[in-house]
């Protein structure tokens, strides 16, 4: 295998173990190739780009979705590999890095596409393209990706997972004393935490955080008995965000309402664990 050479798979975390880079890296001492950042790409060619100055990289990142974590990208120690696979036209499609190999001056990409098998129950959802950052030795400048297509055969899991792409799932409404706006719960500890802040508290069901994860769609305060709040669309919007409209509905001139306060209604929503960020638009209606 080429020297600097990098395989997915559980024997990367030992060979890394075994093999660490040294912590200045010189011309000669290569490190080992990592993968620095995980997302999508919409509107960029598949393909690699080789990174190697600031402004290079403010290009590239900017067309990201999530935006990558700055600290993780080093254009000055080291080189940065930006990979993009072809649009994925439903929600079984994958693309996977299986190997990053470097030999002097040239990385080498072995890249796989992965479809499911026909009769496969895929959504057809597109999504943008998948985005890697590959970080690779300074002495880098030249790439190049090598794709493969796959079939894979249709498990009960990649079936349950092109499920969760249908769309949120409302599990229940509840209010709390809370910030309009929506915010993703990710551990169970967060979510026992919020949940006991509800009225009623009980409603909360278990939640495998493993596998999805849950939005918290709050509205605004409730000034009477007249005013409410409720989502009426949501939806993913891309494999990585959930975006929701409220309807904040007031009353209508002359209209007799009761007049007490009610802290803002909460609506949870479970979500695949793919989303990172949520999305609210909110109108007012007067009814």
């Amino acid at each position: 295998m080429p020297r600097g050479a990098f395989v997915a798979g559980a024997s990367l975390l030992a060979a890394l173990a075994l093999s660490a880079a040294p912590a200045h890296a010189g011309l000669f001492d290569v490190p080992d190739p990592e993968i620095v950042y995980e997302g999508a790409a919409p509107g960029l060619p598949a393909g690699v780009t080789v990174l190697r100055t600031p402004e290079a990289l403010e290009r590239a990142i900017a067309a990201l979705d999530p935006a990558p974590d700055r600290t993780r990208l080093d254009v000055e120690n080291r080189t940065l590999l930006l990979v993009v696979g072809r649009p994925r036209d439903d929600s079984c499609r994958q693309t996977v890095i299986e190997e990053i190999s470097t030999r002097g001056i040239k990385a080498r990409i072995r890249l796989t596409e992965r479809f499911a098998e026909a009769g496969c129950g895929c959504v057809g959802v597109p999504r943008p393209p998948r985005a890697f950052l590959v970080a690779v030795g300074r002495v880098v400048r030249r790439a190049s990706v090598s794709p493969t297509d796959a079939v894979v055969p249709c498990t009960a899991d990649l079936e349950r997972r092109s499920g969760e792409t249908r769309g949120p799932e409302l599990l229940f409404e509840a209010s709390w004393d809370e910030d309009a706006g929506g915010r993703i719960v990710t551990d169970p500890e967060t979510w026992t935490q919020s949940c006991a802040r509800m009225t009623p508290a009980d409603r909360c069901p278990q939640v495998d955080f493993d596998r999805t994860r849950v939005v918290l769609v709050t509205g605004r305060a409730r000034s009477n008995g007249c005013r409410e709040t409720r989502v009426i669309k949501a939806a993913l919007s891309s494999d990585d965000e959930a975006a929701f409209t409220v309807e904040e509905i007031y009353p209508g001139r002359g209209q007799m309402c009761t007049q007490i306060f009610r802290a803002p209604k909460v609506l949870a929503f479970r979500v695949p664990d793919s989303v990172v960020r949520v999305r609210v638009t909110t109108r007012e209606t007067r009814r």
